[in-house]
């Protein structure tokens, strides 16, 4: 059993890294398109999932952003451990079928080619450097949940003696 000091200690590195990863992820790329010419920018960007995701989350390609909802329900639950566990493993498996997703990412790139043999191109995107920082920080939260938890299980297991 680790001392109070530095479980406390611990425990809020823990949280800065999990806000470190979540806060880089909303400025780097989500998805990474699988095609020659089309380049990154910063519609591709975090913030912009984070924000709009709601107007896709009830199919399958948005499905994944309650993962953010679920994040929120853990950070407002927070003095009560077993809620803020059980809401960040909702998130990581919201989180998670973003990887099963990546086939649906399919989208029309634009018309290439000129005059009228002119042809739409589809392009896959796989998860980017944006989806690997998320899910880092939702893994991280996750942790930290658990080691609350299990803290607090030892704590009262202690008292009841």
């Amino acid at each position: 059993m680790i001392n109070r000091r530095d479980f406390e200690k611990k425990n809020k590195r823990l949280k800065h890294i999990a806000i470190a990863c979540f806060m880089i992820s909303l400025v780097l790329p989500v998805p990474i398109p699988v095609f020659n010419e089309v380049s990154l920018s910063f519609e591709d960007a975090g913030i912009w999932y984070l924000i709009l995701g709601w107007m896709i989350a009830f199919s399958s390609a948005g499905i994944s952003w309650w993962a953010n909802i679920f994040l929120l329900l853990s950070w407002f639950s927070r003095r009560n451990f077993k809620w803020a566990l059980i809401f960040n493993c909702i998130a990581v498996l919201f989180a998670l079928t973003f990887i099963s997703n990546a086939h649906v990412f399919t989208g029309n790139m634009g018309i290439v080619g000129g005059g009228g043999n002119s042809s739409i191109t589809q392009a896959e995107a796989f998860p980017g450097v944006g989806y690997v920082f998320w899910l880092a920080s939702l893994i991280v939260f996750l942790l930290r949940s658990r080691m609350n938890f299990l803290n607090n299980q030892g704590q009262a297991s202690q008292e009841g003696k």
